[in-house]
């Protein structure tokens, strides 16, 4: 009867809002301008849909949190906006470099470190009373939030950082990690901005060379004392079976994350 389409959308860069109005009657006159142009092409018609517009402004891929932050002023010049909160995720980073979606629309991490989420949060006008709330969390599966996981808003423009480190796990794991803004105070007319990041976390194939190596090598030192029999003296066989020891521990926290 109905099929129900969802739109995923990620922001690459954003527009050059430089040479912008900073007024809201500045943006209408320059609206009336536009709509104008677009009469005169057609001839003294109009169309509200039409597949001719104006050329956007050139798109901006550096300093993306002050490009999102004027836009965002932008946006609470109009009155459906002038109450809003607004929210940006920026990508997902280790401490060596920043992850990116695949394909599949999922973001691919080693357990071998933490992850960075930094977030930041703009208002136009703050509402104290309505005690906003940003919040992290997890899906449980092998991935804990190590930070904070609650932050209230109380400030109109802010930054917040989460960080997530993976639990021990003996497979790969897929996790879902929700990035939320919504007011906690009952009967609050808002709804809440909810960003859901799919991240598979997949075991460092170095650390599992690493835990075979460091316990193979425990396991023959700890079966020397066997190996070399009665021959040898009992201080060289028990020292043998010590360090095999010690080796096979150590082949066993290395298995789990730093």
């Amino acid at each position: 009867m109905a099929d129900m389409v969802i739109f995923q959308l990620r922001v690459r860069g954003y527009p050059n809002l430089d040479l912008y109005p900073r007024t809201f009657d500045e943006l209408v006159e320059m609206s009336r301008g536009v709509i104008g142009q677009m009469k005169r092409n057609a001839r003294g018609r109009f169309y509200s849909a039409t597949s001719t517009f104006p050329a956007m402004p050139d798109e901006v891929l550096e300093d993306a949190p002050k490009r999102w932050l004027s836009v965002a002023r932008l946006l609470t010049l109009h009155p459906t906006f002038q109450d809003s909160y607004f929210l940006r995720v920026a990508p997902v980073e280790t401490t060596r470099r920043e992850l990116v979606f695949d394909s599949e629309g999922r973001i691919t991490t080693v357990d071998d470190g933490s992850l960075r989420i930094t977030t930041y949060i703009f208002a136009e006008k703050h509402h104290p009373d309505a005690e906003f709330k940003l919040t992290c969390r997890t899906d449980g599966t092998n991935l804990r939030v190590a930070s904070d996981k609650e932050y209230r808003v109380a400030l109109r423009y802010d930054s917040i950082e989460f960080w997530l480190h993976p639990a021990g796990q003996n497979y790969d794991t897929s996790s879902l990690v929700t990035i939320s803004l919504a007011s906690e105070k009952n009967g609050a007319r808002t709804v809440a901005a909810n960003v859901r990041l799919p991240l598979l976390v997949t075991r460092s194939r170095t650390r599992l060379l690493r835990r075979w190596m460091v316990a193979s090598t425990g396991a023959v030192l700890v079966s020397m004392p066997m190996i070399l029999g009665s021959g040898t003296s009992l201080e060289v066989r028990i020292a043998a079976a010590l360090v095999g020891a010690g080796l096979l521990a150590s082949g066993a926290v290395l298995s789990s994350p730093k």
